[in-house]
């Protein structure tokens, strides 16, 4: 596994790009690039959402 940060992308306005979370479920995430800012910072901001997020770690009945 490789950690990028988001700056090291160079996003630009317009870009997608696909996150992956939990690489044993592979919850991927599409996200489109709405502006930039040259300023450093560890603010984000969430515009749109659309579905419902699934439960990460849902209870369940004696599976093993």
């Amino acid at each position: 596994m490789t950690e990028t940060r988001l700056r090291q992308l160079e996003p630009v306005p317009g870009m997608k790009i696909t996150f992956v979370f939990d690489y044993g479920d592979n919850w991927e995430f599409d996200i489109v690039v709405m502006h930039g800012s040259e300023e450093s910072t560890c603010d984000t901001q969430v515009i749109e959402r659309k579905g419902e997020a699934p439960e990460q770690y849902p209870e369940y009945e004696d599976f093993y």
